[in-house]
């Protein structure tokens, strides 16, 4: 456990580092605003933007995700037990569905 929080640790201190930086890097060098590539889809009658600049939240978020994707994994194989019995007693809906349920059915 201790491992798991140096690692999440170094891995919040990185994601900081690296956004202030590209905001120090941006406010020191503005560059033009990117025009948006779009294209007008006649089947649906609208305007689709194809290419455009991705926001910064955006890209925060896409990193935090990189960056707890393989701890998250990690720790799926010791929760899933855990969790499976829980689920089964507040949500046993016959409706309810998920891969390893569906895959035993067939």
């Amino acid at each position: 456990m201790k491992t798991l929080a140096v690692f999440l640790s170094l891995a919040f201190f990185c994601l900081a580092t690296i956004a202030s930086a590209q905001a120090a890097g941006a406010a020191a060098q503005p560059e033009p605003a990117k025009k948006p590539v779009v294209n007008y889809n006649e089947k649906y009658q609208c305007v689709m933007v194809c290419k455009g600049e991705k926001p910064t939240l955006e890209t925060l978020e896409d990193g935090l995700a990189y960056a707890l994707d393989i701890p998250l994994a990690l720790l799926s194989p010791i929760t899933a037990p855990v969790m499976y019995p829980i689920l089964d007693k507040y949500d046993s809906s016959p409706d309810r569905t998920y891969a390893g349920r569906a895959a035993g059915r067939r």
